[in-house]
């Protein structure tokens, strides 16, 4: 399974399941330097006639080339609002604020966010904001910086963001020839997307749900997995250099936490007053059904101390980091939804393992001297069939998940544990090879 599969074969089909929206809205993103004649019109009604803010030459400049900028239009193809986001580090900011430049280093730039007169009081403004935090988000960024005049305008009433107390204000001359100024702020793009979100009102933040949470939350999921497999360890079976070692090491950490899934998931069952939720944690239960005995057997082929292995040995920082997450969630918390984001990031890893990986693993395993590979790599074979397949775990996930993600807040629980299960397992797999310890 690849990336194109799951966003054009199955991610069609999850959104479809959802609550239908009671609002017809076309999201357009594009890359800054060629603007539809109907933006360029929108930005000269705002900033040229209305405010006289710009003259007509500067309705774009130089951080709108370099941006990426978002446009929503009605059923009938009308522009109704429109935003821009840009990496901070590639526009003026850094001059016009007097600041150093890696003070924008995790930083996007948001600027320009307007919405057409005949279209305003509909809640689009906070859309629009929502919409720039995400695509920030989804960039990598965690912060946002811009210019904005003084004083509780729509925006600070939206985002609540902060003035950069050791920056420049700046001073412009608008078309009108008066002088206004412009402070410099900051806000935190994952509170910010919580505000902009509650500022919606209920028919946008339905369209929200349905149209921008599973397309988002499965991109997020597919970068972190392809990352994820530029690890050397994964390299280096490509390349056949990878060491009996680090095998091993990978395969005895692993039994340490597959052992305890069984156990886990029977916690989330019975954590569960949902029917459907109970359900499918139920099936994933039993799916998981002496996974550990494969890394058992693979083990012993191997000719590891099985016995150390089960009863003495201690996991390592990332995976024992990795089983006090799902500990944490299913005993203290006990919030089946939000748990759903460990099992979407654990078998989407496993879900991209395909029959090329398994081969080139079995030609390392040969190399180190073992005539029947497939005896070593049961469990790695096994999950290209149980976590991959079309009706595959993780896309089985994405798929009940959906219709509970109702609140923006239960979005980014469920984004943040992805995260912390993909770091977790990134520290333990750079931890079994000697290039991934440095």
């Amino acid at each position: 399974m690849n990336t194109e599969t799951v966003l054009q074969e199955f991610l069609p089909d999850l959104v479809a399941g959802l609550t239908p929206s009671l609002r017809d809205i076309e999201v357009r993103v594009i890359k800054g330097g060629d603007y539809p004649t109907e933006y360029q019109e929108l930005r000269r009604l705002i900033y040229l006639e209305e405010t006289q803010w710009l003259g007509a030459d500067q309705l774009f400049d130089h951080n709108d080339a370099v941006g990426k900028h978002i446009l929503l239009y009605n059923r009938d193809g009308q522009l109704m609002a429109a935003t821009m986001v840009a990496p901070a580090s590639s526009t003026d900011f850094s001059d016009q604020a007097g600041v150093e430049a890696s003070f924008l280093t995790h930083s996007s730039y948001s600027s320009r966010s307007l919405v057409h007169p005949s279209f305003r009081r509909q809640g689009l403004l906070a859309l629009v904001l929502y919409l720039a935090m995400r695509e920030s988000y989804e960039a990598g960024f965690t912060r946002y910086v811009g210019f904005v005049e003084p004083g509780k305008i729509p925006g600070w009433k939206v985002l609540r963001y902060n003035r950069i107390d050791e920056a420049e204000s700046r001073s412009e001359v608008g078309a009108d020839g008066q002088t206004y100024l412009l402070h410099p702020i900051m806000g935190e793009i994952g509170e910010s997307m919580l505000r902009a979100y509650l500022a919606l009102p209920e028919d946008l933040k339905i369209w929200v749900q349905k149209h921008i949470y599973l397309p988002s939350l499965t991109r997020k999921i597919l970068a972190r997995v392809e990352g994820f497999y530029q690890l050397p360890f994964f390299q280096q079976v490509k390349s056949n250099s990878l060491q009996r070692y680090a095998y091993i090491n990978s395969l005895t950490n692993k039994y340490q936490f597959v052992k305890w899934t069984t156990r886990i998931l029977g916690r989330a069952v019975g954590m569960c007053e949902d029917t459907e939720l109970r359900r499918h944690y139920a099936e994933h239960l039993r799916g998981e059904v002496n996974h550990e005995v494969w890394i058992e057997n693979d083990l012993k082929y191997l000719g590891v101390d099985f016995d150390f292995v089960r009863d003495h040995q201690v996991p390592d920082l990332g995976v024992l980091n990795f089983m006090f997450v799902q500990e944490a969630m299913t005993a203290s918390r006990q919030d089946p939804v939000t748990f759903l984001g460990v099992p979407l990031a654990i078998e989407a890893i496993s879900g991209f393992l395909d029959q090329e990986f398994v081969t080139q693993l079995k030609a390392n395993i040969k190399r180190w001297g073992y005539a029947e590979p497939t005896k070593a790599c049961s469990f790695f074979a096994s999950h290209v069939h149980t976590d991959g397949a079309v009706d595959g775990h993780w896309v089985g996930s994405l798929k009940i998940l959906g219709p509970y993600l109702k609140h923006e807040k239960t979005m980014q629980m469920v984004e943040q544990i992805i995260d912390l299960v993909v770091d977790s397992l990134e520290r333990a797999y750079l931890s079994y090879t000697v290039e991934g310890l440095h």
